[in-house]
């Protein structure tokens, strides 16, 4: 469970630090690519044969790559599907994809199903779309704009799904910051091409502020994906309840953060959320 805890924690300091970042305009593409360099040295400096995995490579070498490209690749459709179909409606589509890695974990490696592990995972579920719609955000989407969702929550859902499946198939113990340092050592590549081909400006990446939210950005993502594959490793839950639990621990608690920092209000539907959320950790971590 400690594992959990730590993860939890990260996530929300990297939504504080997205917060922030919002609110002192600072292009999010910047301090973005600088936070995957930043996870891909503390997670490369760990290993002990560094020579060895760059010119024989691993097993979970080809593995990293796409995860990389995942990840910056879902993080450029969150921000498309936001400006299109709004924040509540891409945060619920991005929260509601953890279905998939738990349908996933449980075909894949034969996790059991019971009527309370169901039963928990549906009240997650609903607790997710509870908690993510947002008071006063009221935008219509045209029929031709609703295929966003569905991209949205197949992308979210994949990336998690990646990770889970790397963990079970290609790492052992002493792999996981050295895997964690090149799935970010490869999104930062790719974020540089994209901040080529996008025409920003390089001279951005040398802002002070840019360059301190990158690195507390780094810190806090890097041990939020090593705590998480950790927790994956640690079978003291069944990975389909982890995922459940993960996620709407995070939910909970950036809620609030919200609250207590940035002055959010909870709705009533959001507050129901909050209440399937309890429940439904009780029920997946004690039956």
């Amino acid at each position: 469970m400690i594992w959990i805890i730590l993860t939890v924690l990260c996530s929300v300091f990297i939504f504080v630090l997205f917060r922030a970042i919002g609110e002192n305009r600072v292009p999010l593409i910047y301090p973005i690519v600088i936070n995957y360099f930043v996870g891909a040295l503390l997670g490369i400096v760990t290993l002990s044969d560094i020579n060895g995995v760059i010119t024989e490579g691993t097993p979970w070498m080809a593995v990293s790559v796409g995860i990389g490209l995942l990840f910056i690749g879902n993080f450029f459709i969150i921000g498309w599907g936001t400006k299109i179909v709004g924040i509540s409606l891409s945060s619920a589509s991005v929260k509601m994809s953890l279905l998939i890695p738990v349908l996933f974990s449980i075909i894949r490696y034969n996790e059991p199903v019971d009527e309370y592990k169901l039963t928990g995972i549906l009240l997650a579920l609903g607790a997710l779309l509870f908690i993510s719609i947002k008071k006063g955000e009221k935008r219509s989407v045209s029929k031709k704009d609703w295929f966003v969702i569905p991209v949205l929550f197949i992308g979210s859902g994949c990336v998690d799904t990646s990770i889970k499946f790397a963990q079970s198939e290609f790492l052992s113990g002493s792999d996981f910051a050295g895997f964690s340092g090149f799935v970010f050592l490869f999104a930062g590549l790719c974020g540089i091409i994209l901040t080529a081909v996008l025409r920003y400006k390089f001279s951005g990446f040398l802002n002070k502020r840019t360059l301190i939210y990158g690195l507390l950005l780094g810190m806090f993502n890097f041990g939020a994906l090593y705590f998480f594959i950790k927790a994956l490793h640690s079978e003291v839950f069944d990975t389909s309840i982890i995922f459940g639990v993960n996620s709407i621990l995070i939910l909970i608690f950036t809620a609030i953060v919200g609250i207590l920092f940035f002055k959010e209000r909870l709705t009533k539907l959001n507050l129901a959320g909050i209440g399937l959320a309890i429940i439904s950790i009780f029920i997946l971590t004690t039956v």
